[in-house]
């Protein structure tokens, strides 16, 4: 009878290839849900960004932050970070907001130009970090709303003369203010 000796490497690998696989850390799963934009005031607008996070591990974990960058069109990009503290458990979805100022412009003529386009698109791209070092990005299009500017309208003039010497006129003024 002969006898067969298999080296040491091939029954270590053998042995590795029968072990169960380690654990996969799967990162958390983000998308934005929904873009809010809300008026702020006269000098620049405000968006509300809602983000749905899933936690598809079999583990809890821990956001330690969002980090963002807006960037409006024809207007700078805003960029900054959101402090976290949420945990999700296991297999659990949950809802982050922050909200976003986006300043608008100084030069007259260019935020008159931006009142008359009524909203400003923009892209929103960033990522919710994790405390285990995991991240998740995350993109979406959008628009953020300028302020309505109150309008002056002549309603109605009148004009009268009284004697040889003037003229009196009279005008009805009409503000609207959608705000």
């Amino acid at each position: 009878m002969k006898r067969f000796a298999a080296p040491a490497s091939v029954l270590l690998a053998a042995a590795c290839a029968s072990a169960p696989p380690p654990a996969k850390k799967e990162d958390p799963q983000v998308r934005v849900d929904r873009l809010f934009p809300k008026p702020e005031n006269l000098e620049s607008g405000k968006i509300s960004v809602n983000i749905e996070m899933y936690n598809p591990r079999a583990s809890s974990m821990s956001v330690a932050g969002i980090d963002y960058t807006v960037a409006p069109e024809g207007l700078e990009p805003v960029s900054g970070s959101v402090k976290g503290g949420a945990t999700l458990e296991a297999e659990q979805a949950a809802s982050l907001e922050f909200d976003v100022s986006i300043p608008f412009p100084t030069d007259k003529e260019a935020f008159m130009a931006l009142m008359e386009q009524g909203t400003v698109p923009l892209t929103v791209k960033g990522k919710v970090r994790c405390d285990d070092g995991s991240s998740a990005a995350f993109e979406r299009n959008g628009a953020v709303a300028t302020p309505s500017l109150p309008k002056l309208i002549v309603h109605d003039a009148q004009a009268a003369r009284y004697g040889e010497q003037g003229l009196d006129a009279t005008f009805f003024l009409r503000l609207v203010n959608e705000n």
